[in-house]
């Protein structure tokens, strides 16, 4: 039976457990899961550090908890200047 977490280990080493419905919002790690689960591991990698993992995953519970709300109810997504690149590279990287 596969479990409702994945593991993503980042490129530096740092593990974050994720549930399957967040972590699948992008396209690669849905591929992925998929792919782990065929396998029965619980574990996926990343290309990205743990800095950038973790804004990308913060996106993407951001994304599962306002994705029906109309634009005009939408918080800002916050991301510090100096990250918004590598996170926005990471982004299109994962198909998000």
């Amino acid at each position: 039976m596969s479990s409702a977490y994945i593991t993503i280990l980042s490129s530096n080493g740092i593990e974050f457990i994720v549930a399957k419905e967040i972590a699948g919002l992008s396209e690669i790690f849905r591929k992925q899961i998929s792919n782990a689960d065929m396998r029965g591991e619980s574990q996926i990698l990343s290309d990205f550090t743990a800095d950038i993992l973790e804004i990308i995953l913060q996106y993407l519970h951001y994304k599962n908890r306002w994705q029906l709300e109309s634009p005009i109810n939408l918080p800002k997504f916050q991301i510090a200047k100096e990250k918004a690149l590598s996170v926005l590279q990471a982004a299109i990287a994962l198909q998000i």
